[in-house]
């Protein structure tokens, strides 16, 4: 059990971690779909988009939402350092945000009937693994913090992190990789390209608001520990 300074402090915690599951969850879903695709069609995006994506990105919405209310309710004072559990909501619902919109990229793309090539696709997937690892990641310093207790455990907390950290970092290097890739393919179309540095740049955000969510989930967590 969360060993902060309330129940509610526990409860904030658990719902946290479901939304850092639906994260996982929709992260998932579409590396589902690349992973099996050789090449993105309309169809399929547009199903995935519409079905799963979507509905996704509403939940975590109200699921920050319902964390906004329940922390501005009068019930503000009873829950230590507030506006670091806030802060690693938005930064979650943020997350989900710009994978939506990385799908919408790519649901634009197949609309036009742009071939990828596999060079491209193999960088997109790519990216979307490093993201994958970053969620997990981030859904274990969730659970640590739900029995954060003793100095073993802030090891294993530090130890996280820095996965964390080290994992963004390598997405960068990749995300650097597949920006200067998709130039050279696609310099000669500007609609394409732009389109294309909008996706890649979506899903680096979502990769840097998972590791924000972290460090805010890191802060809170020493907080208790040296309690």
């Amino acid at each position: 059990m969360y060993t902060g300074s309330s129940i509610s402090a526990a409860a904030i915690v658990e719902h946290l971690l479901n939304m850092t599951r639906d994260v996982e969850d929709l992260v998932y879903t579409v590396k589902r779909v690349l992973n099996r695709e050789t090449q993105v069609r309309a169809e399929t995006i547009e199903k995935l988009y519409r079905q799963e994506i979507l509905p996704y990105k509403g939940t975590l919405e109200n699921m920050t939402s319902k964390l906004f209310e329940f922390l501005a309710s009068g019930r503000l004072t009873l829950v230590d350092m507030s506006e670091y559990y806030l802060n690693s909501a938005i930064q979650l619902e943020r997350a989900g945000q710009s994978i939506e919109a990385s799908v919408y990229r790519l649901l634009l793309l197949a609309s036009l009937k742009v071939e990828l090539t596999t060079e491209t696709l193999e960088l997109l997937r790519g990216l979307y693994d490093k993201m994958e690892d970053s969620i997990r990641s981030l859904t274990s310093i969730m659970r640590l913090l739900q029995n954060m207790r003793g100095e073993e455990a802030y090891r294993m907390l530090e130890d996280r992190v820095r996965k964390l950290k080290e994992t963004e970092e390598e997405a960068d290097a990749l995300y650097r990789k597949a920006y200067a890739h998709i130039v050279s393919v696609f310099n000669d179309k500007p609609r394409e390209l732009i389109v294309l540095k909008d996706m890649l740049e979506l899903v680096e955000s979502a990769i840097d608001r998972i590791l924000e969510a972290g460090n805010y989930m890191r802060i809170i967590a020493v907080a208790t520990i040296t309690r």
